[in-house]
C-alpha cells in the first residue's frame, strides 16, 4: 500500500470517528391528535386509584414509571382522584399553596427517558388563563396558558425529541397547577449510530481502493502498449 493511499485511509477513519452527531431537536404539539400521529402508539396513564374517589392524598406520585413531585418546599402537593364535585377532571396531580402568588408552583415529572411525552393539564379551582412555563431536561422551554374555564376545560401539550426526555417541569406564578394525565411513547431517532459511521467508513475505503485499482489497471495497459 503506497503512502498516499495510507494517508487517505487514515484521514477517512479519523473523520468518521470524529464526525459530529446530529443535534437533538424538539417539536411541541398542542393538539393530541397531531401528537398521536407523530409517535408510535403511546401508553396512556392517569392518577386513578392513588386516592379514593372524591378524596385527596398528599405526597409524591409514581405512575407508569414516571415520578411526579414539587420543587418548592412551601407548596402543598396532592393527588386528587376523580369523582363527584371535581368537574370533568379525572384524577390529577397538582401543586399549590395557601395564597395565590406566594411562590411559583412547580410540578416535576421525572422518568427514565422517552423521546415522546404528552400531558393533559388545567386548573382545578384557580383562575383560568394562568400563564405557565414547561421546561424539558434538554433546557428547551415553552410558554402556555391554562384553560379559561377552570375545573372543566383542559389543554394538551406534547413533545417529540431526538434525545431522551428525562424530566419535564411545569412552573406557574404561584396560583396552582394541575396535571391530569399523560402519555409516553418512543420513536426511532435519526442520530447516526456507531454502526452507521462504520458503514460510511467502509464505503469510503472501498471507493478509495476501487479508484486505486483502476489507476493501476490503466497504468499497466499503457506499459504493455509501450512494450509492443
Amino acid at each position: 500500500m503506497d503512502s498516499k493511499l495510507a494517508r487517505l485511509i487514515l484521514g477517512i477513519v479519523v473523520l468518521a470517528l470524529n464526525a459530529p452527531l446530529a443535534l437533538a431537536s424538539t417539536t411541541e404539539y398542542t393538539d393530541v391528535s397531531s401528537f398521536d400521529a407523530a409517535v408510535l402508539p403511546p401508553s396512556n396513564y392517569n392518577f386513578e386509584g392513588i386516592a379514593p374517589a372524591g378524596f385527596s392524598s398528599s405526597g409524591d406520585a409514581t405512575v407508569g414509571g414516571a415520578t411526579f413531585t414539587t420543587n418548592v418546599s412551601s407548596n402543598n402537593e396532592f393527588v386528587l382522584d376523580g369523582g363527584a364535585g371535581f368537574g370533568n377532571y379525572n384524577a390529577s396531580f397538582f401543586s399549590g399553596q395557601s395564597a395565590n402568588g406566594v411562590d411559583p408552583s412547580e410540578v416535576v415529572c421525572r422518568l427514565s427517558g422517552t423521546t415522546a411525552i404528552g400531558f393533559t393539564y388545567g386548573d382545578y379551582s384557580d383562575l383560568g388563563g394562568t400563564p405557565f412555563t414547561v421546561t424539558l431536561s434538554s433546557g428547551d422551554s415553552f410558554v402556555l396558558n391554562t384553560p379559561l374555564n377552570p375545573g372543566y376545560d383542559t389543554g394538551f401539550v406534547g413533545f417529540v425529541s431526538d434525545a431522551p426526555i428525562t424530566s419535564v417541569t411545569f412552573a406557574d406564578n404561584g396560583s396552582g397547577f394541575d396535571v391530569i394525565n399523560f402519555s409516553e411513547s418512543s420513536r426511532p431517532t435519526p442520530v447516526p449510530e456507531p454502526g452507521t459511521l462504520a458503514l460510511i467508513t467502509t464505503g469510503l475505503l472501498g471507493t478509495a481502493l476501487l479508484g486505486r485499482r483502476r489507476r493501476m489497471t490503466v497504468e499497466a495497459g499503457r506499459l504493455d502498449l509501450r512494450r509492443r
